[in-house]
């Protein structure tokens, strides 16, 4: 009887990769150096199978240099290869610690504020493009931006523990952030490997299934949404469950200017996917659950009213005049208002 395959083992038969000999990755600006047994590499990441077994340079050297990509999310791949799950091992005598490593790869607040100059919008990080190079996978760095977790890394320690991951463990990923899991299943994109961004999706799926079970509504930043999309491809599965995030998630009591800046093609499945999920009319008691949902008041309902589902141009007119002072707008409102009831009651 074979031995068990399971998460977390191997069988004996598929460690003949021990005997194979051993890759090195470079990684990250700082060229940290990673030792992969090259049969196992080559076997989960079409990336690497191309680089190491071709007629290229790093098939002759066996040294692979991956500058644009961050250290902590390769340390999770390699971890992956040879365990068979997602956990985070600190670099031996580094003094680091998950939370440390994590924290670099969050998106932060006072990034989103520098990227839109308000601290009103959550605003999104855009990574600027390292020196691109085509080279033996002859894919290049994304004209985007470097994505795979790297770029992002040039974050000063925080003095305090980011309350994004003081709850992380080493050996449960889903206590990690979302961003961190987003930037590894991007990463898995880039080094094409199928099984490990198919590991990575399971965790995000579980994500967001909990959050929404415990009514925590635990949604996307901004800057997050605008960094899967600068490195992540059309039709990827990463940006439909990040639509499917927001569409389940989002409360929507915040400005539509904020979302202006947001790439179209996910504004547009989020407008469409929400729409297909609203009938034509609410009843009264939804529309009320829909209001205090998304904690709607007259201040930021946008003309919208309160009490049913009702369209702006079905109640008032004036919503869509023009007037140049609030006196003359509460005028008009107060005539519209007259002529309605003259209306109902059937006065000319």
């Amino acid at each position: 009887m074979p031995a068990p395959t399971g998460s977390g083992h191997k069988s004996i038969s598929s460690l003949g990769y021990l005997h194979s000999r051993m890759a090195i990755v470079r990684v990250g600006q700082q060229k940290k150096e990673y030792g992969v047994h090259q049969a196992l590499i080559c076997d989960k990441s079409n990336f690497f199978k191309k680089a190491l077994t071709g007629s290229f340079a790093e098939a002759r050297t066996g040294i692979v240099p991956l500058e644009d990509v961050s250290a902590p999310l390769f340390t999770i791949f390699v971890s992956w290869l040879y365990v068979g799950r997602l956990i985070y091992v600190a670099p031996p005598d580094s003094g680091k610690t998950i939370q440390d490593d994590f924290s670099s790869l969050v998106c932060k607040e006072n990034d989103e504020q520098q990227e839109h100059r308000s601290t009103e919008d959550e605003g999104i990080f855009t990574l600027q493009p390292e020196n691109a190079h085509d080279d033996a996978f002859g894919r290049g760095t994304p004209q985007h931006g470097n994505d795979r977790g790297e770029g992002q890394g040039v974050h000063e320690v925080p003095k305090e523990i980011d309350p994004a991951v003081a709850n992380c463990t080493e050996e449960d990923p889903k206590t990690w952030p979302l961003d961190v899991l987003a930037k590894l299943y991007i990463l898995g994109d880039f080094l094409d490997a199928q099984l490990f961004q198919n590991q990575v999706m399971d965790v995000i799926v579980d994500f967001a299934a909990i959050s929404r079970n415990r009514g925590v509504w635990r949604v996307p930043k901004r800057l997050l949404i605008r960094h899967i999309y600068e490195n992540s491809p059309t039709g990827s599965f990463l940006r439909n469950i990040i639509v499917d995030f927001v569409v389940y998630h989002q409360p929507w009591d915040e400005p539509s200017q904020i979302w202006e800046e947001m790439p179209a093609e996910f504004l547009a499945k989020v407008m469409v996917s929400i729409g297909r999920r609203v009938p034509a009319k609410l009843c009264k008691e939804c529309y009320s659950d829909a209001i205090a949902g998304n904690r709607l008041t007259h201040a930021n309902a946008d003309g919208m009213c309160l009490k049913r589902d009702k369209a702006p141009f079905m109640l008032d007119a004036c919503f869509y005049h023009v007037h140049g002072t609030a006196e003359e707008r509460e005028k008009c409102q107060t005539e519209l208002k007259e002529k309605r009831r003259e209306l109902r009651t059937g006065k000319s």
